[in-house]
């Protein structure tokens, strides 16, 4: 499992879309355990980019404080499971 998380600054943006960057967490499934965590910065923000530059990272799941409906439709049609209403 790979958890993308948008950050900005040391902390969990509240806004899914306008983020410095993601922390990428791998998870182990089966140990639950953090394999490896990884920053990246985010993409210039177009629309309907962030789904699909976060499923060629790899990403299955996103936490996150809020997000569109737009967001959540296409990250659902990518397959990246969606938890939101995360704290800053």
């Amino acid at each position: 499992m790979k958890i993308a998380i948008p950050v900005s600054g040391d902390c969990l943006n509240p806004h899914f879309g306008h983020c410095e960057k993601f922390v990428f967490v791998e998870v182990d499934s089966k140990t639950r355990e953090v394999v490896s965590t990884t920053e990246i910065p985010a993409p210039e923000h177009q629309p309907s980019l962030l789904p699909v530059w976060l499923k060629e990272h790899g990403a299955t799941v996103v936490i996150a404080g809020g997000m569109g409906e737009r967001a959540r439709l296409l990250l659902e049609v990518a397959s990246i499971e969606i938890l939101t209403g995360a704290p800053a």
